[in-house]
Parts: structure tokens; C-alpha cells; sequence
């Protein structure tokens, strides 16, 4: 059954092993159950089993749109999750959005004592073995090759939580506003803009003025944008904006 294979993707994001009758235990269902289930995961080359428990092996490996999008503009990334990552404190909660530019605000926050929501995959399994993070993955649908849990599971975990801070990824930037690749991804970030007191866009310059087909949201909603650097494009989307109190964080040159 997909949802119960899911939720198993999910707890084991969180807690990398699990023993199987464990996980038959949170499930409410029989240990056969659990079992055909992860002999599914492992012929995908997502867990391991042991004897008697299940090995989360990180699935990167298993999502190629993820790893695809990762290795594009991968410097201005890097740059990118350093320079946002400098904006948490310890003792923040955070929620960390689906997407590679999120994950590289990740990968500079697994020093900080915080606490971090997120419906990534991969990023719940960057902070599974961390003794200064504590995790709370949302769960939900697995979009197939991103690694990004979507759909009313996630949503309503994201609806119920509180942050301090949010970093979500977009994949255009207008004048007009925020747009994303699909619904499913802008209905589960419009959870995030209302769960988090700051909202940050982490996105590289080759995002501005460009269109995708799902509207999320006018510049009301977000506190800044953290970007590599002020292209023509960046610029041009600065000028005419309507709202000039957004924060504008360049991480390699100022405008």
C-alpha cells in the first residue's frame, strides 16, 4: 500500500533505524505488513534490512530530479544557504521547504541548536543522526524524484506548526510576484507563509523574470529574498517593486 509505505519514508527520515515490529507498532498493522513493505523500499535501493530492524540509506541516490537540480548553479547555492543560514539563531524553529536551494540552507544550519520542520526528504535525512537538531518531518505523499512530501498530510502538519523563520524555494521571480512548478507545491508553501514569522526566498539570480505555472504569493507575504547576486534581471524586478521593506541579502556582492 503507497500511504503506508510513505509513512514508513517518513519515520525513517526522522530515525534512520527502526526495528521492525516497531514500526508494525506505530503503523497498527501486522509485522508481514511491514515487511513486504520494506522489501519494496530496499529493492529501490532507499533501506537496508537488517536482522530483525530497517536502515534508512538516504535516497539522493534514488531521486534524479533532486540530484539533477542540485549540480545546477551548485556554487551559487552553496553561497546562497551559507548567507541565509547566517539569519538563525539557536534555539529557532525553523521550517525548510522541498527543493536544492532549501537544502543548501540546510547544510549550514547542522551546527546551530534549532529545531527544524520540513517536508524534504533529503533533508530530513541530513539532520536524522544530529544530537543539536531536533527534526520534525511532515510526512505526507513522496513527489516522485524530488524528494519533497506534498499532499493533505503534509499540509496539515505544516498548517499546525510555528516558526521563527521559513526558507522556501521558487522557481520564478516577477514583478508580479512568487510562481512555483506545480499546485501541490505552492498549496503545501502557502502552509509555510502562514506557520513562520519570517519568511526568506532562497533563490539564484537565473530565477528572475521568469514565469512557471503555478502563482504563489505577492511580495506581502515574504520578509526578504536571499540571492547570490544583483544580475540585470535582479535588478530590474528591485526597481519595480511595490512593497520596500522585503529585505534584499546578496551573498556574493552587494547591489
Amino acid at each position: 500500500m503507497f500511504e503506508r509505505r510513505t509513512q514508513i519514508m517518513s519515520l525513517l527520515a526522522a530515525k534512520s533505524f527502526y526495528r521492525l515490529t516497531e514500526l508494525a507498532d506505530l503503523l497498527n498493522t501486522s509485522l508481514s505488513s511491514v515487511r513486504r513493505e520494506i522489501d519494496v523500499l530496499q529493492q529501490e535501493g532507499v533501506v537496508q534490512r537488517t536482522h530483525g530492524g530497517v536502515i534508512f540509506l538516504g535516497a539522493t541516490d534514488s531521486l534524479p530530479l533532486f540530484r539533477e537540480r542540485k549540480d545546477h548553479m551548485a556554487k551559487e547555492k552553496q553561497l546562497i544557504g551559507k548567507r541565509a543560514a547566517d539569519l538563525v539563531e539557536d534555539g529557532d524553529t525553523v521550517i525548510i521547504d522541498g527543493g536544492t536551494t532549501p537544502y543548501q540552507v540546510a547544510m549550514h544550519l547542522k551546527t546551530k541548536d534549532i529545531q527544524v520542520v520540513t517536508n524534504s526528504l533529503p533533508v530530513a535525512n541530513l539532520f536524522a543522526d544530529s544530537r543539536r537538531v531536533q527534526l520534525l518531518s511532515t510526512g505526507g505523499t513522496l513527489y516522485p524524484g524530488t524528494g519533497v512530501f506534498l499532499g493533505p498530510y503534509a499540509a496539515a502538519m505544516l498548517k499546525n506548526a510555528r516558526a521563527q523563520k521559513a526558507f522556501i524555494g521558487v522557481a520564478g521571480i516577477t514583478e508580479e510576484g512568487l510562481h512555483n512548478s506545480n499546485e501541490l507545491v505552492v498549496e503545501t508553501e502557502r502552509h509555510i507563509l502562514d506557520s513562520a514569522k519570517k519568511v526568506y526566498v532562497v533563490a539564484d539570480h537565473t530565477k528572475f523574470e521568469r514565469n512557471a505555472v503555478a502563482f504563489l504569493c505577492d511580495f506581502s507575504k515574504i520578509a526578504g529574498i536571499v540571492t547570490d547576486r544583483p544580475s540585470e534581471e535582479t535588478k530590474r524586478v528591485m526597481q519595480t517593486l511595490k512593497h520596500p521593506t522585503i529585505e534584499w541579502i546578496f551573498a556574493s556582492a552587494k547591489p
